[in-house]
């Protein structure tokens, strides 16, 4: 089974919000599918694969977004 890492969807969301990005500008910046960010922003996949997960993670750091736990993100 594939490994996960938790991030929510409501932090995705927040991280977007913070950057005043849509899903596409999302995806151009981590290379994860749009498809794929909005079926996990709306609840249609529950969990995320650790790759996938990453590369947003990865995508937002690199714009001054960290996430908090698995409930929160911020500026850096």
């Amino acid at each position: 089974m594939p490994c996960r890492i938790m991030i929510s969807a409501a932090q995705i969301r927040a991280a977007r919000a913070l950057l005043e990005w849509t899903r596409k500008q999302l995806s151009d910046a981590s290379g994860v599918s749009q498809s794929t960010i909005a079926d996990f922003e709306k609840g249609r996949n529950t969990s995320m694969l650790t790759e996938n997960a990453g590369k947003l993670v990865d995508a937002f750091d690199r714009h001054g977004v960290v996430f908090i736990g698995t409930k929160g993100v911020s500026f850096k």
